[in-house]
């Protein structure tokens, strides 16, 4: 299916395709990143996404007409300190599209707004 995605005007500085699965925008002072897994296997695609499975991460679902919402909001260290980074997968019962923003943790706070306004706009075709 397809995917569909706000950025903000200024935020796609950089665009890096790493593969068929996925795509990384380097924005200013945060990251985005599109990927596409198979679905079947939440814990999975939680391990490669935050390097954390289902029972480590807090995660709320909500059902969408055609497709199963969730949300999570994790932390990890990074080469110039600690990240931050909230994870959303929309599955479809055939694929996860995932959507991860991410930033310093002491930015992540100032850029909430900014990161929901993209995590709204994300959603799938019909």
């Amino acid at each position: 299916k397809e995917v569909f995605l706000q950025l903000p005007e200024d935020a796609a500085k950089a665009v890096l395709e790493a593969d068929d699965t996925g795509t990384l925008y380097l924005c200013d002072g945060y990251s985005v990143t599109l990927q596409t897994l198979p679905a079947g296997n939440l814990d999975a695609t939680l391990r490669e996404v935050t390097g954390y499975g289902a029972q480590k991460v807090q995660l709320w679902e909500r059902k969408e007409a055609n497709h199963t919402h969730y949300v999570c909001v994790w932390t990890a260290a990074g080469e110039g300190g600690d990240q931050m980074g909230k994870t959303t997968i929309l599955d479809d019962g055939n694929y996860h599209y995932v959507l991860t923003v991410m930033a310093a943790a002491e930015d992540a706070g100032a850029l909430a707004e900014t990161w929901q306004l993209i995590i709204d706009s994300f959603n799938i075709a019909l």
